[in-house]
């Protein structure tokens, strides 16, 4: 038997070999293809689904690994590094029910929605660059993805341009192409500005010195937050000041909106953007203590009442 070496793997023998049987192809027409590293296409072309695909490779994985007679801790199930750089994925737009309302044919939609494609990516690729070299702020960050006409669309195109393996092309265009290694993970971005925005308190954490809030309102402007956001983004704050946190608490006894200075820091991820903050301090904190101690004072008398 023969004994290879790498340097990933050392010294390391190949035992037994599988070949896949893969799910069946589609047959699609080559304006169909939206992104394809291949110059030249025929006509029409076979294509196989990605995720059936992975899905066999793993049942092939699975088999062998039952199969085999090695230590669990001294096995590999490998692909031969060759037949990967020989791989090529592709975007495929199926024809629908309908087309938009902007295309004759599916090559029109096709083009269209690609170009869409290729104009956010480009759009959006300085500021992809400028979060790995961890040069962006929060508040950057978000005002290039709010500024967008679909913010939610923008926020996964960046996660694209950060996490993907893979250069993406458009004919001979690069559309995304990650220059360093993949951002594994969330992404964190660092806020730097104080913002001024009303809260409601829903939890309160007093071993971590933490709440759990709603956002209502910005009482001054921001580029963390757009409108749609108010009453939807939930909040993650730490509370340094043990007299703020009581405060906070009595706020939440009576379901008070509290007027608040911030930083947040922003975790982007395929879900969706979490907001974790650190108080600086309450607006108008002795007027306000005024108050919920009046509030507090009230509410006991109506219970016991």
């Amino acid at each position: 038997m023969t004994i290879f070496y790498s340097a990933l793997l050392g010294e390391h023998s190949v035992t037994l070999k599988a070949l896949p049987t893969l799910p069946d192809g589609i047959l699609v027409d080559r304006n169909q293809v939206d992104s394809c590293t291949s110059i030249e296409l025929e006509d029409t072309m076979h294509v196989t689904p990605l995720r059936p695909t992975i899905q066999s490779l793993l049942e092939i994985d699975r088999s062998m690994t039952s199969l085999s007679h090695h230590p669990v801790d001294q096995s590999l199930i490998c692909i031969e590094t060759s037949t990967l750089q020989g791989l090529r994925l592709m975007l495929v737009r199926k024809q629908g029910k309908q087309l938009r309302v902007d295309a004759d044919t599916v090559e029109d939609t096709a083009r269209q929605e690609t170009e869409l494609t290729r104009e956010l990516a480009l759009a959006l690729k300085p500021l992809a660059k400028d979060v790995a070299q961890d040069k962006a702020t929060a508040e950057q960050a978000m005002a290039q993805i709010n500024r967008q006409a679909d913010p939610n669309k923008a926020r996964r195109v960046l996660i694209a341009h950060l996490k993907t393996p893979a250069t993406v092309v458009d004919g001979n265009e690069v559309v995304v192409a990650n220059d360093g290694a993949p951002v594994l993970g969330s992404i964190r971005l660092r806020g730097q500005a104080v913002h001024k925005v009303q809260i409601q308190i829903l939890g309160i954490d007093l071993s971590e010195y933490a709440v759990q809030a709603r956002l209502l309102a910005c009482d001054g402007p921001t580029d963390l937050f757009k409108t749609e956001d108010l009453g939807q983004h939930m909040l993650s704050l730490k509370v340094h000041d043990a007299d703020n946190l009581f405060l906070l608490g009595q706020g939440a006894s009576l379901g008070w909106p509290i007027s608040i200075h911030a930083t947040f820091d922003v975790t982007l991820n395929a879900r969706g953007c979490a907001f974790h903050g650190s108080l600086i301090s309450i607006k108008d904190r002795r007027k306000l203590a005024t108050e919920l101690q009046t509030g507090v004072a009230e509410r006991a008398r109506a219970l016991v009442a």
